[in-house]
């Protein structure tokens, strides 16, 4: 139980269910609904780290401890058994009743740890003149002028709207939102527009997708072939 010792699945897991919900709607905000949706298992036995819930907010601290030849989840006091782990060659692990894959990329500088870059953007695409567009899988933007840096959200628990956002900017601190959706084989970007605005609370409380900025369609090739990644079709 406590025994100090390397894990060689140790990364950044998406629960399977979320993964399916995205090559369904390639919405984030419609796929958020997965309580057990992601954990980044750590280098090494007795390290703490938590199950994040709905990629809002995180569980009860939680440590891998080899027993025997298996993998389970503790408490971080090792007093009270969370999860057993069982192990796959297809890329997958399963924590209690939960299959879980693991992101090739991923980055946990990032907001999203990499997660929606990799499953739902990374790719070359064509823009409306047919010049080529790259979101990289680390958050770099190419081929939309001055545009360097791209963000999708993610989390949509404490927002009240029907759009789905990605921020975009010459750097990673100079970003604006967007709305977002895709299309068959085109990601569409737009301005956002606020529906309505809470006075009380000083914030907008919905918003609808405004002026199309870019239709950029999907080129399939090497670079989009990744674990997990969608396939527009």
């Amino acid at each position: 139980m406590k025994l100090d010792t390397s894990l060689p699945f140790s990364g950044v897991w998406v629960n399977e269910i979320y993964i399916r919900h995205i090559r369904d709607n390639r919405s984030p905000r419609l796929s958020q609904d997965v309580m057990e949706s992601c954990i980044i298992i750590p280098a090494r036995t007795l390290q703490v780290t938590r199950m994040v819930a709905g990629f809002h907010e995180g569980a009860a601290d939680m440590v891998v401890v080899k027993d025997r030849e298996h993998y389970k989840f503790y408490s971080a006091d090792l007093t009270l058994f969370r999860y057993d782990i069982q192990l796959s060659k297809d890329n997958r692990i399963r924590i209690g009743d939960q299959f879980f894959i693991r992101l090739q990329r991923p980055d946990t500088t990032l907001t999203d740890w990499g997660i929606l870059e990799e499953i739902l953007f990374a790719g070359k695409y064509l823009d409306q003149r047919g010049q080529p567009v790259t979101f990289a899988a680390d958050g770099h933007l190419s081929g939309l002028g001055d545009l360097s840096y791209y963000i999708p959200r993610i989390d949509y628990a404490t927002m009240a709207n029907q759009v789905d956002h990605i921020q975009l900017g010459r750097t990673a601190r100079q970003l604006d939102d967007f709305g977002f959706r895709f299309d068959k084989d085109s990601l569409i970007i737009y301005t956002i527009n606020c529906v309505h605005y809470d006075g009380g609370e000083k914030q907008c409380d919905s918003e609808a997708l405004g002026k199309r900025l870019y239709t950029l369609k999907r080129v399939l090739d090497d670079t989009a072939k990744v674990p997990g990644a969608i396939t527009l079709k």
